[in-house]
């Protein structure tokens, strides 16, 4: 053996490199599965082949305040016995998750699923909202509010 670990192992490097690749992708993926099933089962019930961009833009409202339940339990809580540094780290991630939402959807948009295509629309009927292999089926779309609002006068 050398005296460094990097004679011996020249490729130690490149592994560590791709374990870390492949949780960053594994957490994208587990983020987008998230960001999907949220929008599945908060779908409002239609008898329509796709979302008007009204409708769109509600729904995505309501994305935002996706949070406000576990907001409002820390909240209790803190009410009940003065600051809590236990949720600390989560209250800030949830905070700059919404801030870098929100800015982005009043700008240059954040992706979604397709929701505005009768095609889309119905293969985001089909998934079960669990599933990963479906995914690539579902077309993704970046959606802003100045987009729909200017689908909305069309």
């Amino acid at each position: 053996m050398g005296k460094n670990i990097l004679e011996d192992f020249p490729n130690l490097n490149e592994l560590a490199h791709d374990r870390g690749r492949k949780k960053q992708l594994a957490l994208k993926l587990k983020n987008k599965l998230e960001k999907l099933a949220w929008f599945r089962e908060n779908l409002p019930t239609l008898e329509k082949d796709r979302l008007a961009p009204a409708e769109f833009d509600s729904l995505i409202e309501r994305y935002f305040r996706r949070f406000d339940g576990e907001l409002e339990h820390v909240d209790n809580i803190e009410r009940i016995r003065g600051t809590v540094t236990q949720f600390k780290g989560r209250l800030d991630a949830i905070k700059i998750t919404l801030e870098s939402e929100i800015r982005n959807y009043n700008s240059c948009g954040i992706e979604a699923p397709d929701l505005l295509s009768p095609d889309a629309f119905k293969l985001f009927l089909e998934w079960d909202g669990s599933s990963v292999n479906y995914l690539p089926k579902i077309d993704m779309r970046t959606i802003s509010k100045a987009t729909l609002e200017r689908l909305a006068l069309h």
